[in-house]
């Protein structure tokens, strides 16, 4: 089994904030909350699903995740996760896992769809 397309669908959901400390955490003003749903489908015709979810940064995560993880995912197998993942995360990674460079939502993406 290979992986041979990986799509990402942008949500916006309608919020309202319900308390001063909500206001705090997302910022006066807030309408919606973005978030990313991701399919990964297989030459066997397995489909896996996940979220990636970013606050206010779901369209950095979804070009990420189309320029760049999705390319690098197609013909692999998913059934090899930990590799999978390890190798993204060395290659991706300009500084150290922590460091600056780190993009969380999308590996999280990576995670749950793979997992799925």
């Amino acid at each position: 089994m290979i992986i041979t397309d990986i799509t990402t669908f942008p949500l916006r959901i309608p919020f309202a904030l319900g308390t001063e400390s909500a206001a705090a955490a997302w910022g006066p003003g807030l309408k919606a909350v973005d978030s990313l749903l991701v399919r990964v489908t297989t030459d066997q015709g397995t489909v896996g699903w996940g979220e990636s979810f970013g606050f206010t940064g779901t369209p950095v995560t979804r070009e990420a995740i189309d320029e760049v993880l999705a390319p690098r995912c197609m013909g692999r197998d998913p059934l090899r996760i930990v590799p999978l993942m390890n190798e993204m995360q060395h290659k991706l990674h300009v500084v150290r896992p922590a460091g600056p460079t780190r993009l969380p939502s999308e590996r999280t993406g990576d995670q749950h769809r793979l997992y799925a």
